[in-house]
């Protein structure tokens, strides 16, 4: 059983934003930022190939949400979305990643990559997240 499947059978505590028959959005249990949210499909396809148009279209339809959400309650310089898939999907399920841009934080692929899971920074002032480093 998936991470997120442990999430939608409620065996896993998660900080859940949205929730349908076919989606769930929570938040990263460890966010790289304030407001990283994972939108996911609750049945356990790996890549985005096996996902199925219309969970896809949910997915963005929740994301487009979000990112309103987002902008409302963090006001960011921007919004990121990721997604990753292969060896980079650590969760073995797919899922799409949202969270605030903040400016002089720049995404290093080069990091991601040698970390797999995008957790190279945070704002440094916030309690709770971890900090890697401005790049």
């Amino acid at each position: 059983m998936t991470v997120v499947e442990q999430i939608v059978a409620r065996n896993i505590e998660a900080v859940i934003v949205y929730e349908s028959e076919q989606v769930i959005a929570f938040a990263d249990h460890d966010p790289i930022n304030f407001g990283h949210i994972l939108i996911c499909p609750k049945s356990p396809y790996e890549t985005l190939l096996q996902v199925p148009e219309s969970i896809l279209a949910e997915i963005h339809r929740v994301a487009r949400d979000l990112y309103v959400r987002i902008e409302r309650k963090f006001s960011p310089d921007g919004i990121t979305l990721v997604q990753n898939n292969g060896h980079f999907n650590e969760l073995s399920h797919y899922h799409l990643h949202i969270f605030p841009a903040i400016s002089g934080i720049v995404l290093r692929l080069d990091v991601m990559i040698s970390i797999l899971n995008l957790k190279m920074f945070c704002v440094p002032h916030l309690r709770g997240y971890r900090c890697l480093g401005k790049y």
